[in-house]
């Protein structure tokens, strides 16, 4: 989370505020000059996905969430069907990108 909010930071998308009460804790404000340019972008992709969203009637709105609810949990059986299903070793995973480690000794050990 640190890192994610460094990043944020260095962007000057955030500032961090000491808390005034608890020295330990620093609270995160969003810089709203910053992303003034990123409400222009979207702001009219907003309207339009609104209007969309207006023209289904409540029961409509509700096919569609079961639908979509529906679809996502039978793709996540799907996976763990297919996870199930291969012999251990038939995939090779991708590792994380680790720093100074030799990476050969962790394709060798894993």
């Amino acid at each position: 989370m640190t890192t994610l909010i460094d990043r944020l930071e260095n962007a000057g998308y955030v500032v961090r505020e000491r808390d005034t009460q608890d020295r330990r804790k620093v609270h995160v404000r969003i810089n709203e000059a910053a992303i003034e340019p990123i409400k222009a972008v979207y702001a009219p992709i907003q309207r339009q996905m609104y209007a969309l969203w207006s023209s289904y009637s409540d029961q409509e709105l509700e096919s569609i969430a079961d639908f979509l609810a529906r679809s996502r949990a039978l793709a996540v059986a799907c996976a763990a069907e297919i996870l199930r299903n291969t012999p251990p070793g038939a995939t090779k995973r991708r590792l994380p990108r680790t720093s100074g480690m030799d990476r050969t000794k962790e394709h060798s050990n894993g």
